[in-house]
């Protein structure tokens, strides 16, 4: 039998505390998690720019940290949509910078984050090598165009075969646009390598 309005109130009160306190801790870390995914965008655009790299990626490895300490004593927080979406971007860019260095990208572990951001990342830099694929067909070098077209259907292929609920991480939209990319990508290819027939003949 419940002994007064205390016994009732305690247990709330209690549960009340932790959430505000998980609440708080999540809106600390959300301006790590920003400046993470600044910092991923940067970091691809110094790459695709073919700028040396090392200052982008060293401020991004930073703020990744930042993030890390933010989270590190509230592990709860690592499944939550803002610093999920963070941990993508890291992961997207991480791919993306070592692909265009014709580098084998580094493993979830490598980069300390979990396997649901990891895959999701490498889904939507399929994007960004679409980008580069096309910056280097305008350029003649169909050999590069080649590599990272590969690359892409790589990725794709090894995703679709990921086939899991959206509880477990959405991944099957992602996919679906990956799929699209690769097929636009390879028609773009094949009309690049006729023309360039053509200007031969």
């Amino acid at each position: 039998m419940v002994q007064g309005l205390a016994a009732v109130e305690g247990p709330i009160r209690e549960a009340v505390r932790e959430v505000l306190a998980l609440d708080a801790a999540l809106d600390r870390a959300a301006g790590a998690a920003r400046e993470v995914i600044g910092r991923s965008k940067r970091l691809i655009s110094t790459a695709h720019r073919h700028e040396d790299t090392d200052r982008a990626l060293a401020g991004l490895e930073a703020a990744m940290a930042d993030l890390r300490r933010a989270v590190e004593r509230r592990p709860e927080l690592l499944s939550t949509g803002t610093i999920v979406g963070a941990l993508q971007e890291y992961a997207e860019a991480m791919a993306t910078v070592a692909i265009l260095d014709d580098r084998e990208p580094p493993g979830y572990e490598e980069l300390g984050i979990g396997p649901v951001p990891y895959v999701l990342g490498l889904a939507d830099s399929v994007g960004e090598l679409r980008r580069a694929m096309l910056d280097s067909i305008s350029a003649g070098d169909l050999g590069s165009a080649e590599r990272l077209l590969g690359a892409m259907r790589t990725i794709y292929d090894l995703l679709a075969a990921c086939v899991v609920r959206n509880e477990v991480t959405p991944l099957r939209r992602k996919v679906d646009v990956a799929r699209a990319l690769v097929e636009r990508s390879h028609g773009d290819l094949t009309q690049a390598r006729l023309m360039l027939g053509k200007d031969r003949d």
